[in-house]
């Protein structure tokens, strides 16, 4: 998993998705078409505590995302690179996201968290190794992680909201991991909450960012759950048509999208 911090605001139109779509073809017989599951979210208590039935779904490395922040940011993973190991050189290119989608999920307290899936576009030619495709399609076992940027992190114990390294909590860079007791009286874990919150800004008005920009195959995901589900089961030589909306169809960077429409295997229609 990739996570970076970034200062100033991305390009203007990132984060909303827009009501605009554009229409692009593939053709089966070059791409395999997954679909995964790529994050969980976490419901959180006093604005941002873990509960204790959310905390399986913290990643191994000790990052999470709150609802409401991935409501608002999943539909940026959309046109993002697919690559392999998070090599994010866009000329390794492996294919790139093809939609994204939220399925709720209840949780046995009455709360709920999200699953991201995604479906996912994997160039069987014109990629630094062919056989992945190949790999794929035969063992069926694929594992995926994701590359994300984002103005800040929060800790999930003090709440402390830091927008670089330097600005982070004794407990984000000592106690990652460590239990403790939250206010209503379950177990949670010390985690560092992607969050698109700014310091001092309102918990229900955040005036930073959470950019999803890519999917990766991996041997060892952060996160257990990013597995492949199914592979679309498609003839060979068959059209397929994905609607894009217009924000992420024009994404200023990691737009996978555009770099194999360049390679001749995506086909702009409209």
């Amino acid at each position: 998993m990739f996570i970076a911090r970034k200062r100033g605001k991305l390009p203007r139109g990132s984060l909303t998705k827009s009501k605009k779509n554009r229409i692009i073809k593939v053709n089966s017989s070059d791409f395999v078409i997954s679909q995964i599951t790529i994050l969980t979210s976490c419901e959180v208590e006093d604005d941002y505590m873990i509960k204790p039935s959310s905390v399986p779904f913290i990643n191994a490395n000790g990052n999470s995302w709150k609802n409401e922040d991935i409501e608002r940011t999943y539909h940026t993973f959309i046109g993002g690179h697919n690559f392999l190991e998070h090599d994010q050189n866009e000329k390794k290119s492996y294919g790139f996201i093809a939609d994204a989608t939220l399925k709720k999920r209840s949780l046995e307290d009455g709360g709920y968290v999200y699953d991201v899936d995604l479906l996912v576009a994997t160039a069987r030619r014109l990629t630094p190794d062919d056989s992945v495709a190949e790999k794929i399609l035969k063992d069926k076992s694929a594992k995926f992680s994701m590359g994300c940027y984002s103005s800040s992190i929060q800790c999930s114990y003090c709440g402390n909201v830091s927008e670089q390294p330097t600005d982070d909590c004794v407990h984000l860079s000592n106690k990652l991991g460590s239990t403790f007791v939250t206010t209503s009286g379950g177990i949670s874990e010390v985690s560092a909450i992607i969050t698109p919150l700014r310091k001092g800004d309102d918990p229900d008005k955040p005036t930073g960012f959470i950019r999803f920009i890519e999917a990766s195959i991996v041997r060892d995901p952060a996160y257990a759950g990013a597995v492949l589900g199914y592979i679309l089961n498609i003839d060979d030589n068959r059209d397929i048509y994905f609607k894009i909306p217009e924000s992420q169809f024009n994404r200023k960077s990691f737009n996978g999208i555009k770099h194999w429409a360049k390679k001749g295997l995506v086909k702009i229609i409209k």
